[in-house]
């Protein structure tokens, strides 16, 4: 079965009414990610989006951040695990659940497992809240 080609993922993401959603494994880039962001502040139905093994890095962190700043976003469950996101963007999400936890009560689920930025941290703050919190 042939990959879908990113207009058909960002169509499917503004027309669709499934809460999850999932587009791992599909080597999607970080500037396909900042089109995916885009399009799922536009839907308010999609709560949980699978982007896992795919080539994100921390620009695509930058957008998954830029994304949850947005007071339109209702995700709550987003699985970025096995893509390239190092210290700085792993820190980056962190910071921003922290934020809205703090500001909204707003507790959204990342799963950042097999990154090289979960791994190879030397602050101890950061593993701990994604063991804490990112299962």
């Amino acid at each position: 079965m042939p990959l879908p080609h990113l207009n058909d993922i960002l169509l499917t993401i503004l027309t669709t009414e499934y809460e999850h959603l999932d587009y791992g494994c599909l080597s999607l880039t970080d500037l396909d990610l900042e089109k995916i962001c885009t399009k799922l502040i536009e839907n308010p139905n999609v709560k949980k989006i699978g982007l896992w093994m795919n080539n994100i890095n921390d620009e695509g962190a930058e957008h998954i951040v830029n994304l949850l700043s947005d007071p339109r976003c209702v995700l709550r469950d987003i699985n970025l695990s096995g893509n390239n996101i190092g210290y700085y963007g792993v820190k980056k999400i962190c910071d921003k659940l922290d934020e809205l936890e703090k500001t909204s009560g707003v507790k959204i689920k990342v799963n950042l497992r097999d990154n090289p930025g979960f791994n190879q941290t030397n602050e101890p703050s950061v593993p701990r809240k994604i063991g804490y919190r990112y299962s």
